[in-house]
């Protein structure tokens, strides 16, 4: 018997749905996903999909309980997603953002960063980090909202193309007893 799908609504739309298990065929819908917009808004070679693909599939097979994905869908269709990823030393990593064209503009990015950025919270991580390129503008714009700071950045030839990668950072703060600082402070 298949595991039940665990759902909530989107709260700005109720034909949205977030999902957090991950299936093959869901792998696959991310990577597709990636593959499609990027190979032609970015013109990146399939290189990228090896980028995407294998280590989703290992976050498949082996993620935590510090580790979660957000799959967000409409109907059956993959519009979403985002994942936040232990990456050692108290630290965790964004991973696979990227909402649909189609569903751009509509705050599911912004929706589904604060989610992660609560997770890493709630997870008693000390600090998220990502790396993205500095063509993705939209991203870096998305992810300075959220407080997120470029820590890092250097010239890259990756997925058939001369990118400058970008590292961003954002320290969660932790109080002495272990509980998270007030957003004033």
């Amino acid at each position: 018997m298949a595991p039940a799908k665990a759902y909530c609504r989107l709260d700005m739309n109720p034909e949205l749905k977030v999902r957090h298990s991950l299936t093959p065929a869901d792998v696959e819908a991310v990577v597709e996903m990636h593959r499609s917009l990027y190979a032609s808004e970015q013109g990146w070679s399939d290189e990228f999909v090896d980028y995407v693909r294998a280590p989703l599939e290992l976050f498949r097979r082996n993620h935590t309980e510090r580790e979660r994905i957000w799959l967000v869908e409409r109907g059956s269709d993959l519009v979403g997603s985002i994942a936040i990823v232990d990456a050692g030393e108290n630290r965790a990593q964004l991973r696979w953002l990227l909402v649909h064209t189609q569903h751009r503009g509509k705050g599911i990015g912004s929706w589904l960063v604060r989610a992660a950025i609560e997770f890493s919270r709630t997870s008693s991580y000390d600090a998220v980090f990502l790396w993205t390129v500095s063509a993705l503008r939209d991203a870096a714009s998305l992810y300075r909202s959220h407080d997120f700071a470029l820590a890092e950045e250097k010239p890259s030839h990756i997925w058939g193309a001369d990118l400058t990668e970008q590292r961003y950072e954002l320290l969660l703060g932790r109080e002495p007893d272990g509980s998270s600082r007030s957003a004033s402070g």
